[in-house]
């Protein structure tokens, strides 16, 4: 679980998102004789619609409950405005459920728009989904903090890349906190900071 950053709530699991680019082509032509060409954005009309007749589901994991989403996030086509354009491509976002691997996220999306005139179908980012913590499903390896081994000539010494706060007293204003960096040679340098109570660093 985690403290979701825009309002600061409890989280549990995460969506995945992924998103695709879906390039609908055409002919250029004067639009004063359209007929001569064929227009790209037109052609993008199935997509629209496929994306506002879409319904999301609402699969509860764990006794919570997600909201997948399909949508359009942007749009672009055109090179001038007396010119039938001859490509056009649409931004879409899919937002699902931690019940989805990638691939099955991939497969659907390719699947609503597979009778749609999509000329040319391009993953443009991509992360997956997690599911929430439960005390019956082990940990993934990505949870699991990594420690490098110490070997035995470093054991007691301060790593070059080793950096923590440590927090002085002042009797005459508030509290000072140095950040302190160790190299193994021995050298050190420190940079002093004014920290209001109850704020922390950056």
């Amino acid at each position: 679980m985690l403290l979701e950053p825009s309002d600061g709530q409890v989280e549990g699991g995460c969506q995945g998102t992924l998103r695709v680019l879906l390039k609908t082509t055409g002919e250029r032509a004067h639009s004063a004789r359209s007929w001569m060409g064929s227009n790209a954005i037109h052609a993008a009309a199935p997509i629209l619609a496929r994306l506002a007749a879409y319904e999301p589901r609402y699969p509860v994991i764990d006794g919570l409950e997600y909201r997948e989403g399909l949508n359009a996030v942007g749009i672009t086509g055109g090179v001038a405005g007396n010119v039938i354009p001859d490509e056009c491509v649409v931004t879409v976002n899919f937002r699902y459920a931690p019940d989805r691997s990638p691939e099955d996220a991939l497969a659907h999306v390719r699947e609503v728009f597979a009778d749609c005139g999509v000329t040319e179908f391009v993953v443009d980012d991509h992360s997956g989904a997690a599911l929430p913590a439960s005390p019956t499903r082990p940990r993934p390896p990505s949870s699991r903090r990594w420690a490098a081994p110490r070997s035995p000539s470093t054991a007691g010494r301060t790593c070059p890349a080793s950096r923590r706060w440590a927090s002085r007293r002042s009797t005459t204003g508030p509290a000072t906190r140095t950040w302190r960096t160790s190299a193994t040679s021995g050298s050190r340098w420190r940079r002093s900071s004014r920290v209001r109570s109850g704020c922390g660093p950056g």
